[in-house]
């Protein structure tokens, strides 16, 4: 699950950079977007946006505790779960779920979503 939220993260991110950003050139929006999927950075907005004290880093088979002062088991676990939400209600609601964390704003944008052929505003 990690690895998709990872995914949808990157392309969330991306999305909304070239929308704020169209002309920029790729190695400045891929600078912005590696601030923004760091382990630092996702560490902070999983724990201002209280989600810190659900997080289990236990490994389920017992064993030692990773324990949540590791900014990457922090990280790992908000993705995994922006993965989750992308496979149990689909792109649009995990695409939601980043921007309510405050990972990424909102595109400025209009996206077309093929699957429907509409117009939709993330």
């Amino acid at each position: 699950l990690e690895v998709l939220g990872d995914a949808l993260l990157k392309y969330a991110l991306s999305v909304q950079l070239f929308s704020i950003h169209p002309q920029a050139p790729e190695e400045v929006l891929t600078v912005k977007r590696t601030r923004k999927v760091c382990n630092q950075y996702l560490s902070r907005q999983a724990q201002a946006h209280l989600l810190t004290p659900f997080l289990r880093t236990a490994p389920l088979g017992g064993g030692q505790a990773c324990g949540l002062n590791g900014l990457k088991v922090v990280a790992d676990c908000l993705e995994a779960i922006f993965g989750a939400v992308l496979q149990v209600l689909g792109e649009a609601e995990a695409i939601r779920v980043v921007h309510a964390v405050g990972v990424a704003p909102r595109p400025t944008i209009c996206l077309e979503d093929y699957t429907q052929r509409t117009c939709a505003v993330w």
